[in-house]
């Protein structure tokens, strides 16, 4: 038979001393613990070499990339305006930077000269700006006037477009666009037009200043990840462009057409079609304006 072991009873001196826990093995698996987490970790948000790219693919396909504009520009005023077709366009320019830049920014004055084709446009100047400090900075900008026999008879009196543009580094981020209407200075020209080709000396033009049209575009500025300052959206900003030019030059031929059918019922000596020509930009709709 076999006998039945019995449950070892102690007394409270008989009972056996326990193994001691060793402080310095549970501070061994403690720092493991932590560091396994910091690896997880940094796996997840992929700062090792061969996680970053799938990480960057995961946050570029939630989100485009947004950099924070360093250089703002906060106005931008229209000098001597109203003025005859032949004078330089001055425009006082004041923009912001909020921290240093490498490159110098290029500005840009382009006149429309036709709505139906780009082919028309004249790049009036350009220039290039810099080094810029930090702080409020303010200059004039001042471009010829444009070339006259460039721009289509039929086009050249009427309501067109001049857009002042800021790039850095071959990209542009900053896009104001004006409306201008060209008209003979002279009220009895402007109630009976001359036969024949347009005395461009007799021509004024008035910028409605008021009433600007602002588009800006994301851009990368001086990211070392980035060495062509790519912003990443290339088609979309065009796309934003072309809508911003589309839009303005839709809104000048309106203000032509309704000029064009005013001015065919106007009689001689009424003096209603001068007052229609210097304010016929005044109907656009105030859903254009964005102020700078």
């Amino acid at each position: 038979k076999k006998k039945k072991k019995k449950n070892a009873i102690f007394s409270p001196s008989e009972v056996p001393p326990t193994t001691p826990v060793n402080p310095r093995l549970v501070s061994l698996f403690f720092s493991a613990l932590f560091l396994l987490f910091f690896f997880l970790r940094l796996v997840a948000l992929g700062a090792l070499p061969g996680s970053r790219s799938a990480a960057q693919g995961r946050i570029s396909a939630a989100r485009p990339i947004r950099a924070m504009a360093l250089v703002t520009v906060i106005d931008v005023q229209v000098l001597n305006n109203p003025s005859r077709f032949s004078d330089p366009f001055q425009f006082e320019i004041t923009f912001e930077c909020i921290q240093e830049i490498q490159e110098d920014i290029e500005w840009k004055v382009v006149y429309v000269g036709s709505a139906n084709s780009e082919d028309y446009d004249q790049e009036l100047d350009s220039i290039y700006v810099g080094p810029i400090p930090v702080g409020l900075n303010k200059f004039v900008f001042q471009v010829p006037a444009p070339d006259e026999t460039k721009i289509p008879k039929e086009e050249l009196l009427g309501v067109t477009v001049v857009l002042l543009t800021c790039s850095y580094r071959g990209h542009e981020f900053v896009r104001v666009g004006y409306y201008v209407n060209t008209d003979y200075v002279d009220p009895e020209l402007r109630e009976n037009p001359p036969a024949g080709p347009v005395d461009i000396s007799q021509v004024g033009r008035n910028i409605l200043a008021s009433k600007p049209r602002v588009t800006r575009f994301p851009i990368r500025w001086d990211d070392a990840n980035d060495e062509q300052g790519f912003d990443g959206q290339p088609q979309a900003q065009e796309a934003l462009r072309e809508e911003q030019r589309a839009a303005m030059l839709q809104e000048a031929q309106q203000a032509n057409l309704s000029y064009q059918q005013s001015a065919g019922s106007c009689g001689s000596g009424s003096g209603g079609c001068a007052e229609g020509s210097v304010a016929m930009m005044d109907g656009f709709s105030n859903d254009s304006q964005v102020m700078l």
